[in-house]
This record gives C-alpha cells, structure tokens and sequence, in this order.
C-alpha cells in the first residue's frame, strides 16, 4: 500500500515536470501590430518580435525570373483543325506536330520577379508552436493558407 503512494506520488512529480518544461505546444495567435511587430496568443497575452522565429510563410518573398537566354518557343498542335478534322491520317504516326524558333524580342510587360509569400499583416490569424520553455515562438503560417490577395 505504502508502495503504491509512493509510486503515485512519483509519477506526480515526474508529470508536473513535464507539464513545467513544455519542450513545444501548438498555438493560435493573431498579429495585432506590424511595426513592431506583436501577436497575441489564445487571445490571452502578447508577445513582441524578440521572442519569434518567422517561418518563411510568413515573410514576404520575393523569387526573380531568369531570363531565356535562347528564346526558343516549341508549340504542340493537335491532330486537329479548328473544323474538327483530322490532319493525321496515319493513327500509328501519332498526333502531328511542328516546331518552329521565334527570333529573339523582349516585351516590357515581362515580369522581373513575382510575390511568392506575403509578409504578416495587423489581424491575420497565425499558428505557432511555443518552444524552448515558453521563451520562444515559432510563427509557422497564416491560419488561412495560402491565399491570393495582390
């Protein structure tokens, strides 16, 4: 009997310890300032950009887009008119195609890089994990997802 107390009284302690260290736990925030930027947490406390890692979800990103060097441009026409009919006789041929090369121009509207992420802004709603005994926290992405918003 006393060894069961015992028993009991151990794994209190060895479950107390755990709950105090707390190594990650998931979160819900929400950002309710950008400069500097702030989250609240379970709508219970806030916390200011000293204490979060921002994933790159998070972050606005930019991507460049390389340019094509040899301006090459291949088509793939069906074995199709625009009546319906059919250009390729032979079926064991397969579909016709043709290529053909574009001589080199440049456009003004061609794009030099794209928005891959949008940075956080003031009431987007962020999922976290509380790591390193609360001191830290990982902000992981927007609740939401990925969304077009440009």
């Amino acid at each position: 009997m006393r060894g069961m107390e015992l028993i009991n009284t151990i794994k209190k302690i060895v479950i107390s310890v755990i709950d105090s260290m707390k190594p990650t736990e998931f979160m819900v925030g929400e950002v309710t300032s950008i400069s500097p930027l702030k989250i609240k947490v379970d709508g219970r406390f806030e916390i200011d950009e000293t204490f979060l890692i921002l994933s790159q979800f998070v972050q606005e990103t930019w991507i460049k887009i390389p340019e094509d060097t040899d301006y090459k441009h291949l088509h793939i026409i069906p074995a199709v008119d625009s009546e319906g009919g059919v250009w390729q006789t032979d079926p064991a041929a397969g579909p016709a195609t043709h290529t053909h090369t574009i001589s080199q121009w440049k456009t003004e509207l061609a794009l030099e890089k794209i928005k891959l992420w949008r940075g956080l802004k003031e009431g987007d709603k962020v999922y976290l994990l509380r790591i390193r005994n609360g001191n830290q926290f990982f902000v992981m992405q927007r609740a939401e997802g990925v969304i077009n918003d440009a």
